[in-house]
Protein backbone atom coordinates (compact mmCIF):
# COMPACT_ATOMS: atom_id res chain seq x y z
CA UNK A 1 0.00 0.00 0.00
CA UNK A 2 1.50 3.33 -0.76
CA UNK A 3 1.80 6.13 1.78
CA UNK A 4 -0.77 8.32 0.86
CA UNK A 5 -3.15 5.34 0.41
CA UNK A 6 -2.19 4.04 3.94
CA UNK A 7 -2.03 7.52 5.30
CA UNK A 8 -5.96 8.36 4.10
CA UNK A 9 -7.32 4.88 4.87
CA UNK A 10 -5.67 4.72 8.34
CA UNK A 11 -5.35 8.25 9.24
CA UNK A 12 -8.03 10.43 7.42
CA UNK A 13 -7.83 13.30 9.14
CA UNK A 14 -4.44 14.04 8.32
CA UNK A 15 -5.59 14.28 4.75
CA UNK A 16 -8.08 17.06 5.54
CA UNK A 17 -4.78 18.58 6.84
CA UNK A 18 -2.40 18.24 4.03
CA UNK A 19 -5.54 18.24 1.29
CA UNK A 20 -4.44 14.98 -0.39
CA UNK A 21 -6.95 14.03 -2.95
CA UNK A 22 -6.43 10.28 -2.49
CA UNK A 23 -8.90 11.21 0.84
CA UNK A 24 -11.62 10.82 -1.23
CA UNK A 25 -11.48 6.88 -1.24
CA UNK A 26 -12.27 6.66 2.01
CA UNK A 27 -14.58 8.04 5.02
CA UNK A 28 -13.12 11.44 6.11
CA UNK A 29 -12.68 12.01 9.71
CA UNK A 30 -13.46 15.44 11.20
CA UNK A 31 -10.60 17.74 11.56
CA UNK A 32 -10.18 17.58 15.30
CA UNK A 33 -9.92 13.75 15.29
CA UNK A 34 -6.04 14.02 14.11
CA UNK A 35 -4.31 13.06 17.23
CA UNK A 36 -6.29 10.57 18.06
CA UNK A 37 -6.05 8.82 14.55
CA UNK A 38 -2.77 10.05 13.84
CA UNK A 39 -1.46 8.67 17.12
CA UNK A 40 -3.51 6.01 18.03
CA UNK A 41 -4.27 3.16 19.72
CA UNK A 42 -3.03 0.10 19.37
CA UNK A 43 -1.62 -0.80 15.73
CA UNK A 44 -3.44 -4.47 14.73
CA UNK A 45 -0.39 -4.47 12.55
CA UNK A 46 1.31 -5.39 15.59
CA UNK A 47 -0.69 -8.89 16.18
CA UNK A 48 1.76 -10.24 13.44
CA UNK A 49 4.97 -9.25 14.69
CA UNK A 50 6.61 -12.68 16.09
CA UNK A 51 6.57 -11.60 19.78
CA UNK A 52 3.93 -11.62 22.86
CA UNK A 53 3.49 -8.32 23.83
CA UNK A 54 3.44 -7.67 27.79
CA UNK A 55 -0.05 -5.41 27.62
CA UNK A 56 0.24 -5.18 31.52
CA UNK A 57 2.30 -2.90 34.09
CA UNK A 58 5.44 -3.70 34.21
CA UNK A 59 7.43 -3.68 37.58
CA UNK A 60 8.39 -0.07 38.56
CA UNK A 61 12.15 -0.94 39.25
CA UNK A 62 14.64 1.74 39.95
CA UNK A 63 16.31 2.77 36.73
CA UNK A 64 19.64 3.61 37.32
CA UNK A 65 21.27 0.69 36.80
CA UNK A 66 19.67 -1.15 34.54
CA UNK A 67 19.16 1.90 32.35
CA UNK A 68 21.41 4.65 33.44
CA UNK A 69 24.39 2.85 34.83
CA UNK A 70 27.77 4.34 34.24
CA UNK A 71 28.56 0.80 34.15
CA UNK A 72 25.78 -0.25 31.70
CA UNK A 73 25.99 -0.02 27.99
CA UNK A 74 22.60 -1.70 27.43
CA UNK A 75 20.94 -2.69 23.95
CA UNK A 76 17.31 -1.91 22.84
CA UNK A 77 16.08 -3.92 20.56
CA UNK A 78 12.95 -1.71 18.42
CA UNK A 79 10.58 -3.24 16.27
CA UNK A 80 7.78 -2.23 14.35
CA UNK A 81 5.34 -2.94 11.15
CA UNK A 82 5.65 -1.54 7.83
CA UNK A 83 2.83 0.63 8.51
CA UNK A 84 4.31 2.07 11.66
CA UNK A 85 7.42 2.74 9.01
CA UNK A 86 5.49 4.65 6.76
CA UNK A 87 3.89 6.95 9.42
CA UNK A 88 7.75 7.54 10.63
CA UNK A 89 8.33 8.48 7.35
CA UNK A 90 5.18 10.55 6.62
CA UNK A 91 4.63 12.07 9.81
CA UNK A 92 8.08 11.75 11.98
CA UNK A 93 7.36 13.72 14.97
CA UNK A 94 4.08 11.84 15.64
CA UNK A 95 4.15 8.53 18.18
CA UNK A 96 3.51 5.18 16.34
CA UNK A 97 3.68 1.84 17.48
CA UNK A 98 6.51 -0.15 18.22
CA UNK A 99 7.85 -3.06 20.04
CA UNK A 100 10.65 -2.52 22.68
CA UNK A 101 13.05 -4.73 24.20
CA UNK A 102 16.07 -3.61 26.74
CA UNK A 103 18.81 -5.88 26.65
CA UNK A 104 21.23 -5.68 29.78
CA UNK A 105 23.73 -8.30 29.18
CA UNK A 106 22.20 -11.51 28.63
CA UNK A 107 18.92 -10.60 30.46
CA UNK A 108 16.53 -9.28 27.62
CA UNK A 109 13.01 -7.92 28.91
CA UNK A 110 10.06 -8.83 28.03
CA UNK A 111 8.79 -6.93 24.64
CA UNK A 112 6.38 -3.87 24.99
CA UNK A 113 4.19 -1.67 22.89
CA UNK A 114 5.46 1.52 23.15
CA UNK A 115 4.79 4.57 21.52
CA UNK A 116 7.96 5.65 18.95
CA UNK A 117 8.75 9.05 17.35
CA UNK A 118 11.54 10.55 15.43
CA UNK A 119 13.30 13.80 17.26
CA UNK A 120 16.00 16.60 16.75
CA UNK A 121 16.13 19.48 14.81
CA UNK A 122 19.72 20.66 13.32
CA UNK A 123 20.42 16.86 14.75
CA UNK A 124 17.16 15.10 12.58
CA UNK A 125 17.88 11.97 10.58
CA UNK A 126 14.87 10.30 8.92
CA UNK A 127 15.27 6.21 9.07
CA UNK A 128 17.90 6.09 6.32
CA UNK A 129 20.13 7.49 8.29
CA UNK A 130 20.94 7.10 12.02
CA UNK A 131 17.14 8.80 13.50
CA UNK A 132 16.98 9.78 17.06
CA UNK A 133 13.91 8.28 19.03
CA UNK A 134 11.69 9.25 21.51
CA UNK A 135 10.20 6.60 23.25
CA UNK A 136 6.96 6.90 25.36
CA UNK A 137 6.87 3.86 27.20
CA UNK A 138 2.88 3.99 28.87
CA UNK A 139 1.46 5.94 25.17
CA UNK A 140 -0.89 2.78 24.63
CA UNK A 141 -0.70 0.88 28.23
CA UNK A 142 -1.37 3.46 30.97
CA UNK A 143 1.15 2.27 34.03
CA UNK A 144 3.06 0.63 31.76
CA UNK A 145 6.83 1.11 32.79
CA UNK A 146 10.49 -0.09 31.66
CA UNK A 147 12.45 -0.24 35.24
CA UNK A 148 10.52 2.24 36.04
CA UNK A 149 10.56 4.65 33.16
CA UNK A 150 7.61 5.95 31.30
CA UNK A 151 9.62 7.88 28.71
CA UNK A 152 13.50 7.98 27.69
CA UNK A 153 15.42 9.80 24.69
CA UNK A 154 18.05 7.90 22.23
CA UNK A 155 19.93 10.90 20.62
CA UNK A 156 22.36 10.19 17.44
CA UNK A 157 25.03 11.91 18.90
CA UNK A 158 24.88 14.16 15.45
CA UNK A 159 26.48 17.32 16.62
CA UNK A 160 28.54 15.78 19.24
CA UNK A 161 31.61 14.08 17.15
CA UNK A 162 33.50 13.06 20.22
CA UNK A 163 30.38 10.83 21.38
CA UNK A 164 30.88 11.72 25.28
CA UNK A 165 30.40 15.68 25.70
CA UNK A 166 26.50 14.97 26.54
CA UNK A 167 27.02 12.39 28.53
CA UNK A 168 29.56 14.09 30.82
CA UNK A 169 28.20 17.68 30.99
CA UNK A 170 24.93 16.13 32.21
CA UNK A 171 27.06 14.31 34.78
CA UNK A 172 28.58 17.65 35.72
CA UNK A 173 25.34 19.09 36.35
CA UNK A 174 24.48 16.57 38.89
CA UNK A 175 26.70 16.33 40.55
CA UNK A 176 27.14 20.35 41.59
CA UNK A 177 23.37 19.73 42.10
CA UNK A 178 21.81 21.16 39.48
CA UNK A 179 18.41 18.92 38.14
CA UNK A 180 19.72 17.23 35.47
CA UNK A 181 19.22 13.99 33.48
CA UNK A 182 20.50 10.65 34.04
CA UNK A 183 22.69 9.88 30.68
CA UNK A 184 25.12 6.59 29.34
CA UNK A 185 25.44 5.32 26.12
CA UNK A 186 23.04 2.21 24.30
CA UNK A 187 23.13 -0.01 21.48
CA UNK A 188 20.18 0.06 19.41
CA UNK A 189 18.92 -2.35 16.73
CA UNK A 190 16.02 -1.41 14.62
CA UNK A 191 14.17 -4.24 13.06
CA UNK A 192 16.99 -6.29 13.00
CA UNK A 193 19.12 -3.59 11.79
CA UNK A 194 22.11 -2.29 13.64
CA UNK A 195 21.60 1.81 14.34
CA UNK A 196 24.85 2.28 16.09
CA UNK A 197 25.78 3.89 19.39
CA UNK A 198 23.51 6.50 20.99
CA UNK A 199 23.57 8.97 23.88
CA UNK A 200 20.51 7.73 26.35
CA UNK A 201 19.18 10.28 27.90
CA UNK A 202 16.53 10.45 30.51
CA UNK A 203 13.53 12.71 29.60
CA UNK A 204 12.42 15.23 32.17
CA UNK A 205 9.12 14.50 33.23
CA UNK A 206 7.08 13.14 35.86
CA UNK A 207 9.43 10.67 37.17
CA UNK A 208 12.42 13.03 37.19
CA UNK A 209 10.73 15.52 38.69
CA UNK A 210 10.05 13.26 41.76
CA UNK A 211 13.63 12.42 42.31
CA UNK A 212 14.60 16.30 42.68
CA UNK A 213 11.90 17.93 44.27
CA UNK A 214 9.51 18.25 47.49
CA UNK A 215 6.63 18.67 45.37
CA UNK A 216 6.78 16.65 41.99
CA UNK A 217 3.14 17.69 40.22
CA UNK A 218 4.03 21.37 39.58
CA UNK A 219 3.78 22.29 36.27
CA UNK A 220 7.21 21.44 33.72
CA UNK A 221 7.69 23.68 30.26
CA UNK A 222 10.24 23.44 27.79
CA UNK A 223 11.70 26.48 25.81
CA UNK A 224 10.28 27.85 22.97
CA UNK A 225 13.56 29.47 21.69
CA UNK A 226 12.16 32.64 23.38
CA UNK A 227 13.14 34.76 26.44
CA UNK A 228 11.37 36.54 29.67
CA UNK A 229 11.73 40.28 28.52
CA UNK A 230 9.81 39.48 25.53
CA UNK A 231 6.15 39.94 25.09
CA UNK A 232 5.40 36.41 24.54
CA UNK A 233 8.22 35.14 26.68
CA UNK A 234 6.00 33.33 29.39
CA UNK A 235 2.42 32.57 26.80
CA UNK A 236 5.42 30.90 24.68
CA UNK A 237 6.48 27.94 26.87
CA UNK A 238 5.73 24.57 25.97
CA UNK A 239 3.85 22.55 28.81
CA UNK A 240 5.21 19.14 29.30
CA UNK A 241 2.96 18.32 32.20
CA UNK A 242 -0.15 18.61 33.88
CA UNK A 243 -1.69 19.20 30.42
CA UNK A 244 -5.23 18.30 31.46
CA UNK A 245 -5.04 20.93 33.85
CA UNK A 246 -5.75 24.57 33.94
CA UNK A 247 -2.19 26.63 33.36
CA UNK A 248 -2.45 30.08 34.25
CA UNK A 249 1.47 30.88 34.53
CA UNK A 250 0.98 33.13 37.01
CA UNK A 251 4.18 33.17 38.44
CA UNK A 252 6.38 32.71 35.01
CA UNK A 253 4.13 35.95 33.67
CA UNK A 254 5.16 38.02 36.49
CA UNK A 255 8.44 37.06 35.77
CA UNK A 256 8.18 38.36 32.20
CA UNK A 257 7.11 41.40 33.74
CA UNK A 258 10.02 41.95 36.49
CA UNK A 259 12.25 41.32 33.52
CA UNK A 260 10.62 43.52 31.00
CA UNK A 261 11.15 46.13 33.85
CA UNK A 262 14.30 44.94 34.67
CA UNK A 263 13.39 44.60 38.33
CA UNK A 264 16.03 41.96 39.47
CA UNK A 265 15.12 42.33 43.13
CA UNK A 266 11.23 40.92 41.59
CA UNK A 267 12.75 38.57 39.48
CA UNK A 268 15.09 37.23 42.58
CA UNK A 269 11.73 36.88 44.97
CA UNK A 270 10.11 34.80 41.45
CA UNK A 271 12.87 32.60 40.82
CA UNK A 272 14.65 30.29 43.05
CA UNK A 273 17.61 32.36 43.29
CA UNK A 274 20.86 29.99 44.45
CA UNK A 275 19.62 27.02 41.75
CA UNK A 276 19.73 29.39 39.39
CA UNK A 277 23.19 30.47 39.85
CA UNK A 278 24.66 27.54 39.53
CA UNK A 279 22.94 26.64 36.70
CA UNK A 280 24.06 29.49 34.78
CA UNK A 281 27.89 29.25 36.27
CA UNK A 282 27.47 25.56 34.71
CA UNK A 283 26.60 26.50 31.42
CA UNK A 284 29.93 28.80 31.46
CA UNK A 285 31.47 26.16 32.87
CA UNK A 286 30.93 23.58 30.43
CA UNK A 287 30.39 25.58 27.35
CA UNK A 288 26.64 25.21 26.84
CA UNK A 289 26.46 27.76 24.05
CA UNK A 290 23.17 26.04 23.19
CA UNK A 291 21.02 26.46 26.08
CA UNK A 292 19.56 29.70 28.19
CA UNK A 293 22.65 31.86 29.43
CA UNK A 294 25.44 31.98 26.87
CA UNK A 295 23.59 30.91 23.82
CA UNK A 296 24.65 31.76 20.43
CA UNK A 297 21.34 31.99 18.43
CA UNK A 298 19.32 32.75 21.08
CA UNK A 299 17.95 31.19 24.28
CA UNK A 300 17.50 27.43 22.96
CA UNK A 301 17.56 23.84 24.80
CA UNK A 302 16.30 23.83 28.96
CA UNK A 303 13.44 23.58 30.55
CA UNK A 304 11.46 25.18 33.34
CA UNK A 305 9.89 24.30 36.47
CA UNK A 306 7.47 26.13 38.99
CA UNK A 307 8.74 24.59 41.86
CA UNK A 308 7.19 25.15 45.34
CA UNK A 309 10.31 27.08 45.85
CA UNK A 310 10.23 28.86 43.01
CA UNK A 311 11.04 28.93 38.81
CA UNK A 312 14.20 26.18 38.46
CA UNK A 313 15.66 26.34 35.39
CA UNK A 314 16.81 22.33 33.88
CA UNK A 315 19.82 21.60 31.81
CA UNK A 316 18.86 19.61 28.04
CA UNK A 317 19.94 19.64 25.12
CA UNK A 318 23.91 19.35 26.45
CA UNK A 319 25.51 17.59 22.81
CA UNK A 320 27.76 21.02 22.10
CA UNK A 321 28.69 20.93 25.64
CA UNK A 322 32.29 20.58 26.79
CA UNK A 323 33.73 21.91 23.04
CA UNK A 324 35.13 24.73 21.77
CA UNK A 325 32.88 27.74 20.30
CA UNK A 326 33.01 30.40 18.06
CA UNK A 327 31.32 33.10 20.28
CA UNK A 328 33.11 35.73 21.94
CA UNK A 329 36.82 36.11 21.40
CA UNK A 330 37.86 33.02 19.39
CA UNK A 331 39.56 31.42 22.85
CA UNK A 332 38.48 28.00 23.93
CA UNK A 333 36.35 28.78 26.90
CA UNK A 334 33.54 31.29 27.78
CA UNK A 335 33.74 33.70 29.37
CA UNK A 336 31.17 33.64 32.48
CA UNK A 337 30.64 37.14 32.77
CA UNK A 338 29.64 37.65 28.90
CA UNK A 339 26.21 37.33 27.49
CA UNK A 340 24.87 38.41 24.26
CA UNK A 341 23.09 41.80 24.54
CA UNK A 342 19.58 39.91 23.92
CA UNK A 343 19.80 36.86 25.59
CA UNK A 344 19.88 35.04 28.60
CA UNK A 345 17.73 38.03 30.81
CA UNK A 346 18.38 36.50 33.85
CA UNK A 347 21.89 36.25 34.31
CA UNK A 348 22.39 39.80 32.14
CA UNK A 349 20.22 41.78 35.12
CA UNK A 350 22.23 40.00 37.78
CA UNK A 351 26.06 40.80 35.62
CA UNK A 352 24.73 44.33 36.01
CA UNK A 353 24.37 44.23 39.49
CA UNK A 354 27.57 44.54 41.80
CA UNK A 355 26.09 43.06 44.22
CA UNK A 356 24.94 39.75 41.82
CA UNK A 357 28.37 39.99 40.68
CA UNK A 358 30.05 38.82 43.56
CA UNK A 359 27.64 36.70 44.12
CA UNK A 360 27.78 35.44 41.09
CA UNK A 361 32.08 34.96 41.33
CA UNK A 362 31.19 32.98 44.57
CA UNK A 363 29.51 30.58 43.15
CA UNK A 364 31.86 30.07 39.89
CA UNK A 365 34.54 29.95 42.54
CA UNK A 366 32.85 26.66 43.95
CA UNK A 367 32.73 25.36 40.80
CA UNK A 368 36.03 26.14 39.83
CA UNK A 369 37.36 24.50 43.30
CA UNK A 370 35.31 21.10 42.73
CA UNK A 371 35.79 20.78 38.97
CA UNK A 372 39.52 18.82 39.07
CA UNK A 373 37.49 16.22 41.40
CA UNK A 374 34.92 15.37 38.87
CA UNK A 375 37.66 13.55 37.10
CA UNK A 376 35.71 13.93 34.16
CA UNK A 377 39.12 13.00 31.77
CA UNK A 378 39.07 9.55 33.27
CA UNK A 379 35.24 9.42 33.11
CA UNK A 380 35.69 10.06 29.63
CA UNK A 381 38.43 7.36 29.35
CA UNK A 382 35.47 4.81 30.76
CA UNK A 383 32.97 5.92 28.39
CA UNK A 384 35.02 5.76 25.22
CA UNK A 385 35.96 2.51 26.57
CA UNK A 386 33.20 1.12 26.91
CA UNK A 387 31.48 1.79 23.91
CA UNK A 388 34.61 1.47 21.39
CA UNK A 389 33.69 -1.92 19.67
CA UNK A 390 29.86 -1.35 19.38
CA UNK A 391 31.56 2.26 17.98
CA UNK A 392 33.38 0.47 15.36
CA UNK A 393 30.86 -1.34 14.21
CA UNK A 394 28.75 1.79 13.93
CA UNK A 395 27.89 2.18 10.35
CA UNK A 396 25.41 5.14 10.46
CA UNK A 397 27.67 7.27 11.93
CA UNK A 398 28.06 10.48 9.41
CA UNK A 399 31.68 11.79 11.23
CA UNK A 400 35.04 9.86 10.43
CA UNK A 401 37.68 8.36 12.92
CA UNK A 402 39.91 11.91 12.78
CA UNK A 403 37.23 13.88 13.34
CA UNK A 404 35.98 12.03 16.01
CA UNK A 405 39.55 11.97 17.54
CA UNK A 406 40.12 15.83 16.70
CA UNK A 407 36.75 16.36 19.03
CA UNK A 408 37.90 14.28 21.56
CA UNK A 409 40.94 15.71 21.99
CA UNK A 410 39.98 19.25 22.20
CA UNK A 411 37.37 17.98 25.27
CA UNK A 412 40.54 16.65 27.32
CA UNK A 413 42.15 19.96 26.46
CA UNK A 414 38.93 21.83 27.61
CA UNK A 415 38.68 19.43 31.14
CA UNK A 416 42.25 19.73 31.63
CA UNK A 417 42.11 23.89 31.68
CA UNK A 418 38.52 24.64 32.41
CA UNK A 419 39.37 25.55 36.11
CA UNK A 420 42.36 27.68 35.66
CA UNK A 421 40.32 29.70 32.82
CA UNK A 422 37.44 29.95 35.14
CA UNK A 423 39.49 31.41 38.30
CA UNK A 424 41.33 33.86 35.64
CA UNK A 425 37.67 35.04 34.63
CA UNK A 426 36.74 35.50 38.23
CA UNK A 427 39.81 37.65 38.29
CA UNK A 428 39.71 39.72 35.98
CA UNK A 429 36.36 40.68 36.97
Amino acid sequence: MSVVRWVCSGHAALCVVLGLSACAEGVLAPQNELEEVLEGAHDPELDLLDTELDKGEAPKLDASEKVYGHDHLPTFRITFSDRTDDSLRFAPKEYAPAVLQLVDGDEPSEPIEVGLKLKGEGSFRNLDGKAAFRIKVDKYHDGQRLHGLSDFTLNNMAQDASTVGERLAYHVFRELGVPASRANHARVFVNDVYFGVYANIETPNEEFLARWFEDPTRNLYEENETNFDRPDGAASLDLETNKNQPDDRERLMALQEACTSSDLARARELVDWPEFMMFAALEAAVNQVDGYSYAQNGPNNHLIYDSEHGIVFIPWGLDWALSAVDTQDGSLFVDPFWVRPTHGVLIRMCLADADCTNEYKAVLEQVAARWDALELEARMDESLSQIAEAFAEDTRRNTTNELVQERQDVRREFIRGRADALRAAIAAH
